[in-house]
Parts: structure tokens; C-alpha cells; sequence
């Protein structure tokens, strides 16, 4: 079967919510499908909420967008959606009080039993303040939860990986991963032979001289036939390979 590719907006711009970023789609265990975002008037105000909506099984319309989150004084930010293997739908976000800015955020969560259709309460993750989310976890066969985060407070633009063994109960943290630049914003992919490729957000830091930016040229073959060439300048893409059993991170280029 041919894929298909469809272009609709799900949210309609209003001057009075001129912000809407960092979109977010899992595939719910009823079939639906579920989109969240964030918007406002700017990033970091205490309006900032995160909303969705649904594209019901065998309906060709999106619902009304509606707010999902909206905890007072906070701004609620890059939401991450995903379903577990016990079919638990999860809602992952970066919450802060506007007052403290990006370095008082803290990785919320919800999760769903029914396919979105109502939530728990907002809780923390970890109870860490500086992380961020921005792409969801990769899921093991044996339920593993892998989870990129990046921090913005202790160790600013450093690549932190979150691991649950327990269904999302418990997370330790590994890193920071370190690159010859500063870098944000990990997205994992899982390799046919079991290892994780993760590409990052480079991102330079005036004041640091190690982040300062890199430029790198490469062209590496990470499956069979499947070669990637880049050049790693600004704030263009950059990556590196996770051994997960030795729980390691290993610089590719």
C-alpha cells in the first residue's frame, strides 16, 4: 500500500494566542489519533497552556481543539505523547512558574486508561528542576522506557537520558553526553542491531568556550545500504550511538 499524505491545520491562528509550537503525535489504543501542542502569547508566559485534539478512528475531521493543561502562573511547554506497553497513554511536559524562567522547569506527567478521554493529575517525573522534554522515549520489547531530556540549570545544553525499568514508576539519569559543542533536544531511534541513534540540536553558548560551536563533515553507514552524510555547523544536527547494554554513550563523529 502507497502511503498517503495529507496537510491539515488542526489549530486556527487567533491574535490573542499568536505562539503555537512544538507539536507532539502518538496513535491512542483505540485507534485514534491524538495531537498536543503549546500556545500562547510567547514562550515562557504564565498563558502558555498545552492543548489537543483527536482524529477519531475512521473520521477524516480533527475535534475542536481543546486545553489540556493549564496549571496557574506556569508556562506548560514542549508536551510528549506516547503509549506504553500496557497501553497506558502518557502525557509528558515542561512546566515552570513564569516569575523563574526556563531554569525552574521541571518534566511534568499524565497518563490515560482510556484513550485519552480523561487524565490523573499533573505530578512530577523526577523531582529535578532544569530538565526539559522535547521527543518521546523509545520503548524496549522488555518495556524499557528510554527518555531524552535535555537540563537548562546545573549543566545548560547538555543531553541527559532518562530510563524506567519499572513502567515509568522509578527513572535513573545517565550523562550528561557530551559533544564538541553544547547540544539539546535528543531524538532516538532504535537500530536494527539494538542500538540507539540518537541525533541532537547543537547549540553554542557565548560565554562557554567549549560551546562555542562545531563544524564537522561526515558520512557514516548506520544499517546496511543506509548511509547518512552531514555537515555538523550552528545549530544544524549532530548525533552519537548509545551502546544500551554497556549503558555508554559512544561519539560516532
Amino acid at each position: 500500500m502507497e502511503p498517503i499524505f495529507v496537510k491539515r491545520f488542526v489549530h486556527r491562528y487567533s491574535p490573542q494566542m499568536p505562539m503555537v509550537h512544538a507539536p507532539t503525535i502518538t496513535e491512542l489504543p483505540n485507534g485514534d489519533l491524538m495531537a498536543a501542542w503549546f500556545a500562547g502569547t510567547a514562550e515562557g508566559k504564565a498563558d502558555v497552556n498545552i492543548w489537543y485534539t483527536k482524529l477519531l478512528k475512521g473520521s477524516d475531521q480533527w475535534t475542536e481543539p481543546k486545553i489540556l493543561v493549564d496549571i496557574p502562573g506556569n508556562s506548560d511547554q514542549n508536551p510528549v505523547l506516547f503509549v506504553d506497553c500496557d497501553d497506558v497513554t502518557w502525557l509528558l511536559w515542561t512546566s515552570f512558574p513564569e516569575k523563574e524562567g526556563a531554569k525552574g522547569s521541571m518534566i511534568m506527567y499524565m497518563k490515560s486508561y482510556d484513550s485519552g478521554n480523561t487524565w490523573t493529575e499533573p505530578r512530577p517525573l523526577v523531582r529535578r528542576r532544569g530538565y526539559w522534554t522535547k521527543h518521546p522515549p523509545i520503548i524496549r520489547k522488555d518495556g524499557t522506557i528510554i527518555l531524552p531530556i535535555y537540563d537548562e540549570l546545573y549543566y545548560p545544553h547538555r543531553v541527559y537520558i532518562l530510563i524506567s525499568e519499572d513502567g515509568g514508576q522509578s527513572w535513573d539519569a545517565y550523562g550528561p553526553i557530551m559533544y564538541c559543542c553544547g547540544c539539546i533536544q535528543g531524538a532516538i531511534v532504535e537500530l536494527s542491531n539494538g542500538d540507539l541513534l540518537m541525533f541532537m540540536r547543537p547549540r553554542s553558548h557565548p560565554k562557554i568556550p567549549f560551546l562555542q560551536g562545531c563544524k564537522k563533515e561526515f558520512a557514516i553507514e548506520v544499517e546496511p545500504g543506509i548511509i547518512i552524510k552531514k555537515t555538523v555547523k550552528g545549530s544544524i544536527g549532530a548525533f552519537t550511538i548509545m551502546r544500551y547494554l554497556k549503558r555508554r554513550w559512544q561519539n560516532l563523529v
